[in-house]
């Protein structure tokens, strides 16, 4: 390059560079590891880039990552402490993967050292841990949380077992003494905390706008409790239950006694559960009319025999609702699995699989982003029966004048002699331009 040949740094003001940095380092369809390696990338650009991104403290608070490896590496530890040092007093946002079960203690040692001596100044804690319950009961950080938390903003805790299955009694859950967050997080907006008991008392619930509850997350324990703390959580944007309860509503006439929770900013509602619990989040929640509906169902045993109608009054007022919401004209993509374990029925939009290319051995997952509905009929006596009927009203719907491709995996039924024959459904897909398909269905 000549002495009078200009560089990028001529034309951009530092101002822009800052703002190009920033979003590099922020940026949520990003993973954290990318987004760290490319910060770091941009500061060995040039001397200008280095020393610009070496005063901008703010930049280096959103990079705070640990990933616990099985092998200790020096260099990245002190990569670690170098950009805790590099944020200056900027509000910290901290991302973690632990791996208890790995022999680098220097990687839990760092994550022990941000939460014992910044916790004040952490606005976002998002950790996964791959462990068992029990181990994570061992996991020393999970006390830290008892501390009150004056910026934090969004708390993402997420535990993925390696091994057992989970177990959803209460010898599985972890309980604070003192609670969660000292009941002092008057900043907090997002959160989810695998097998953490979050109190349906704590004042800070009021603020939130994301809560996320899975069956590793204890909270409440009956539908009118949750329909009575959600009352309180008026900014609620997403909401996604998915705890156990251990009382479940006893009839459908007892859904109309329960008090209504008025949520009217709520974009997204995603819940879980028996067929009359599900109803009844469905009718005592009040959401707007634009707000995604997403439902995960099973049939229990004490649930009435007539479980088709209750399947399509649910279906007709989530996945289909979602249809005219999301894609009026027409929906291009389907994905329906019939259940292997016995009589059900998953459907899922391509937006359901986390970014993964769908393949007919991947299962989709909830998601904010697509519409899904799943109801398993396996609990009742006429299983078959039932849940065919109620698939092959779903097969003879509109919905299916909409689909332009679809994926459809039927996995073999038991005994052989109960299978209902698939071949009535398939005949009613003739809209459809794209049919992939396993064999199961062809042969019955």
């Amino acid at each position: 390059m000549g002495p009078n040949t200009n560089s990028i740094n001529d034309y951009l003001s530092p101002e822009l560079i800052w703002t190009i940095f920033f979003m590099n380092a922020t940026h949520e369809d990003v993973t954290i590891k990318e987004r760290l390696y490319n910060t770091i990338s941009s500061g060995l650009v040039c001397k200008t880039w280095r020393y610009l991104l070496l005063d901008i403290a703010s930049i280096w608070a959103h990079l705070i990552y640990v990933e616990h490896k099985r092998r200790q590496n020096d260099e990245e530890i002190e990569m670690m402490h170098e950009i805790l040092r590099r944020s200056g007093e900027s509000p910290l946002h901290v991302h973690a993967i632990l791996r208890p079960h790995h022999s680098g203690s220097a990687y839990l040692d760092f994550l022990d050292h941000i939460l014992s001596n910044y916790w004040e100044r952490i606005v976002r804690l998002d950790v996964r841990i791959f462990v068992t319950v029990r181990e994570a009961q061992e996991t020393a950080f999970l006390s830290m949380l008892t501390r009150p938390a004056p910026r934090l903003r969004s708390c993402h805790i997420q535990l993925s077992p390696s091994d057992a299955p989970i177990d959803q009694g209460s010898d599985y859950d972890i309980g604070l003494s003192p609670p969660l967050f000292g009941n002092a997080a008057p900043n907090l907006r997002y959160l989810r905390s695998d097998h953490l008991a979050i109190s349906p008392q704590a004042p800070w619930l009021s603020t939130l706008t994301t809560l996320i509850t899975t069956y590793r997350t204890k909270f409440t324990s009956s539908i009118p409790e949750t329909l009575f703390v959600l009352a309180r959580l008026p900014k609620l944007s997403h909401l996604q239950l998915g705890h156990h309860l251990w009382e479940h509503v006893p009839d459908l006439a007892s859904i109309s006694t329960y008090p209504s929770a008025h949520l009217p900013n709520l974009e997204y509602f995603g819940f879980g559960g028996t067929a009359w619990d599900c109803m009844a989040l469905l009718e005592r929640v009040h959401r707007p009319k634009e707000c995604l509906v997403n439902a995960d169902i099973n049939i229990n045993h004490d649930e009435p025999e007539h479980s088709e109608a209750i399947a399509e009054q649910l279906f007709e007022q989530t996945f289909s609702r979602n249809l005219e919401i999301k894609d009026p004209l027409g929906h291009r993509w389907l994905f329906i699995d019939i259940h292997a374990q016995g009589m059900g029925v998953t459907l899922a939009d391509k937006h359901c699989f986390a970014g993964t290319a769908p393949t007919l051995d991947f299962q989709p997952i909830m998601s904010s982003e697509g519409s899904f509905f799943s109801f398993d009929f396996s609990f009742l006596r006429d299983v078959d029966e039932d849940g065919f009927c109620f698939m092959n009203s779903l097969f003879r719907s509109t919905i299916m004048h909409k689909v332009e491709t679809l994926r459809l995996i039927a996995s073999p039924f038991a005994p052989d002699d109960r299978r209902p024959s698939m071949r009535p459904l398939i005949l009613n897909t003739a809209s459809v331009r794209t049919l992939e398909i396993d064999s199961d269905p062809l042969a019955h």
